[in-house]
């Protein structure tokens, strides 16, 4: 039991130790990037420095006088000189000044000696250098490239730097390449100075705190060894041993394990009532099965008795469903007859209250009728009136045209005296003269409108003496109208009170057939429910018939269950006997 206890040890530590070791691979790879990133960054900010201090130490007014004629004058000359001075006191492998153009980059000037046969010619182009690279210097910051494996000139980084001219604008970027052959070795130098140590150190962490888990797991899982040998003997029937175990047990802390022991210890103690309680009921079943035995063969002989009177009864019971179900029948047809009645009587009632609100509104509309034909007659009536008085007035309108044709009659005499006056005073009333013709031509005129005015008139007249005759027909006309039209409205009341006498009347019978339709089908739903009641109380007695007879059936088969449960209660107390 105790190598069980081991390897369940090394089951929890084994896993936690694979987990440590994964994390000190992760810390490794990742402290080793880390350290190749971090010399990388520190060779690159380097670099920048280096660029930025050489910009701002080179003579702006010499490379302002060089980029006014880009030859190789003094200034060239001079700039290079100092650029390889540069070169060698900062040890930077290569010292150049570029030129941007439309996003292409070329080669100004560089810092190679004034004999090398290698040195960049006035506008030549890059070989590894882009826009991209010396975009930030382009605006007035620094820059490096990542390192460059170039096959000629070997691993080497770039870092660039703006040359401000006087009005501190960019006027050309200093460019510094830095060998990093070297990187790999200071990268090798820093990894195996610092990174063995490290591991030591995790190393030494894993494998201490791997020992102290292994034993702090022992030690806690040592109580679960007490725990299997309670159930070994608890297994055998030792209940006595088992009990003096699990009493013995002390454990630290207030973790699963100890609610495990508590609760193991719990069991113990109960399986052990448990037994004693078993041992004590298989005792009283036995007696139990015993008198149960005698009980049911007792039982089984009132339940024959009890079959024979209940099936006579169902046989009764029969017969009375029978009777029941003819009654029920006839019932039902005589319902259904006064049910048709009442149909009936309810149709006739609907439609004669169908013809008495026809008749009813008839009644309206007619009422409505002679009103308006009266209103019709008194509006033709008063058109005449207004008609003749209209025609008063035109006799009026006449009187006054033939006065105005008088009138003019008279002015045109007087005009025509006028021109005679006027033709004997010579050349005096010629003005005279011309005025008396106009009043002449005037009267003309007035007496042709008069005589017009008169001839309208006439035929106004004329038309509304013939429209009055006309009115005066139609008012007698509405007159007949309005007579006969009350006359019917007299004929429709009456129709009208007659059909509400009959509705009335047709209301009453509805009602009466309703009532009687309505005690028909409560007799209907009694009987109904009597048959009901007769066919489940036979149904009732029939199942009772039936369960008695199974109950008869059940009672064998208690009375063969009583046997088998006094044999198996005596097996049971041998079985709790084996437990000590």
């Amino acid at each position: 039991m105790r190598q069980r206890e081991g390897k369940l040890s090394t089951k929890i530590t084994m896993p936690l130790l694979a987990a440590m070791l994964l994390i000190l691979v992760i810390t490794t790879f990742i402290l080793f990037k880390n350290t190749k990133m971090t010399v990388e960054q520190t060779i690159s900010n380097f670099s920048m420095n280096t660029a930025k201090n050489i910009a701002s130490g080179l003579d702006t007014k010499t490379f302002e006088n060089f980029l006014d004629t880009p030859v190789e004058s003094d200034d060239y000359w001079k700039l290079r000189e100092q650029l390889g001075d540069y070169q060698v006191k900062s040890g930077a492998a290569y010292v150049y000044i570029l030129n941007e153009k439309n996003k292409a980059i070329t080669i100004l000037v560089d810092g190679s000696p004034k004999d090398a046969e290698d040195a960049a010619e006035i506008g030549s182009p890059t070989t590894g250098t882009t826009y991209e690279d010396v975009e930030p210097a382009l605006k007035g910051g620094t820059a490096s490239t990542d390192i460059i494996n170039d096959p000629q000139y070997g691993k080497y980084l770039s870092a660039f730097a703006p040359i401000k001219g006087k009005n501190n604008e960019v006027i050309g970027i200093l460019g510094v390449d830095i060998m990093a052959e070297d990187v790999g070795a200071i990268q090798n130098h820093v990894i195996s100075h610092s990174l063995p140590l490290y591991l030591s150190i995790l190393l030494l962490l894993v494998v201490g705190t791997s020992a102290l888990l292994f034993f702090y797991t022992k030690s806690r899982l040592a109580p679960l060894s007490v725990i299997s040998k309670t159930a070994r003997e608890i297994q055998n029937g030792e209940l006595e041993k088992a009990e003096q175990l699990i009493n013995g047990l002390v454990i630290k802390g207030n973790d699963e394990i100890k609610h495990v022991g508590e609760s193991f210890k719990s069991m113990t103690e109960r399986i052990k009532r448990l037994l004693a309680h078993i041992a004590d009921i298989s005792g009283h079943l036995v007696q139990t099965s015993e008198q149960l035995s005698a009980d049911v063969h007792s039982a089984k002989g009132s339940n024959k008795n009890i079959f024979r009177k209940i099936d006579n009864i169902a046989e009764g019971s029969k017969s009375n469903l029978q009777q029941s179900e003819e009654s029920v029948r006839a019932m039902e047809e005589m319902a259904i007859g006064i049910q048709k009645i009442a149909d009936s009587s309810s149709s006739v009632s609907e439609s004669s209250n169908d013809v008495t609100k026809t008749v009813e509104a008839s009644d309206q509309d007619i009422v409505k009728v002679i009103d308006e034909i009266q209103g019709v007659e008194t509006s033709i009536t008063e058109t005449a009136n207004k008609l003749k008085n209209m025609i008063n007035q035109v006799d009026e309108i006449s009187q006054i045209t033939k006065v105005i044709t008088d009138i003019s009659n008279q002015t045109n005499l007087l005009s025509l005296n006028a021109t005679i006056e006027a033709t004997r005073a010579g050349e005096h009333g010629k003005g005279f003269a011309v005025v008396a013709e106009e009043v002449r031509k005037l009267a003309e005129k007035s007496k042709f409108s008069a005589e017009e005015i008169s001839r309208l008139i006439n035929d106004f007249t004329h038309t509304t003496h013939s429209v009055i005759s006309d009115m005066n027909e139609s008012t007698g006309k509405a007159h007949k109208g309005t007579e006969a039209v009350m006359h019917t409205g007299a004929m429709f009341t009456s129709i009208l009170n007659s059909v509400q006498k009959v509705n009335e009347e047709i209301q009453e019978v509805s009602a009466v057939t309703e009532q009687l339709s309505a005690g028909s089908e409560e007799i209907f739903a009694s009987l109904e429910q009597f048959s009901t009641i007769t066919k489940q109380t036979a149904k009732d007695t029939i199942d009772v018939a039936n369960a008695s007879k199974e109950e008869l059936t059940q009672m064998d088969k208690i009375e063969e269950t009583t046997i088998i449960l006094k044999e198996f209660a005596e097996k049971l107390e041998e079985s709790v006997a084996m437990f000590k």
